[in-house]
């Protein structure tokens, strides 16, 4: 008997550990769970959190500004309204 270390060896020289499962590649598969389409409002609630403006937000939806100001209750005064002091 010899006194150094032989490797284990199984049936047709599998070393009788188990195999590991391969790891899909995460790019490569397609995203799993629910999707979620927010409405115009939504998405003009979450621009103006992240501090955009109201100009800036109607450009970046493609929507009229007076949209936006509505989807957001922007209040404004008419303009027929004059000031006295």
């Amino acid at each position: 008997m010899s006194d150094s270390i032989q490797p284990v060896t199984g049936v047709n020289g599998n070393s009788g550990v188990p195999a590991i499962p391969a790891i899909p590649n995460v790019a490569s598969t397609a995203p799993v769970g629910d999707t979620v389409t927010l409405s115009d409002s939504a998405k003009a609630s979450l621009l103006q959190q992240e501090g955009q403006s109201v100009e800036q937000i109607a450009a970046t939806l493609g929507l009229p500004i007076s949209e936006v100001m509505r989807d957001l209750s922007v209040i404004t005064a008419p303009s027929s309204l004059t000031f006295h002091p």
